[in-house]
């Protein structure tokens, strides 16, 4: 299976997440900005460390990352120009990404 590389820098804003909305229904979302985005991921990373749950990056991707902790929604991500992938997909690819890079 290939993962649908996105076409935004590591750093845009152009990016949005998204999470489930008020209603059950999986149509139903609501898009936030990379800045509220990466905000809410980093105070789910802040509860994981303080629980010592964040191990290793993939922990916190399975754990924090690719779904509302209450619904059970999965997160998505997208960015301009391009069709919205899974968060946990996404970050995982650019996880490999980076690990290739070193």
């Amino acid at each position: 299976m290939q993962i649908p590389r996105c076409p935004c820098k590591t750093k845009s804003t152009t990016c949005s997440a998204t999470s489930p909305g008020p209603a059950a229904s999986s149509s139903q979302r609501t898009w936030y900005d990379a800045q509220k985005a990466h905000a809410h991921l980093r105070d789910k990373y802040k509860y994981l460390v303080g629980k010592n749950l964040a191990d290793t990056t993939e922990h916190v991707i399975e754990r924090a990352a690719s779904e509302s902790s209450m619904s059970g929604t999965p997160y998505q991500i997208r960015c301009v120009g391009a069709a919205a992938v899974s968060s946990r997909q996404w970050l995982r690819e650019k996880l490999t990404e980076l690990r290739a890079m070193q």
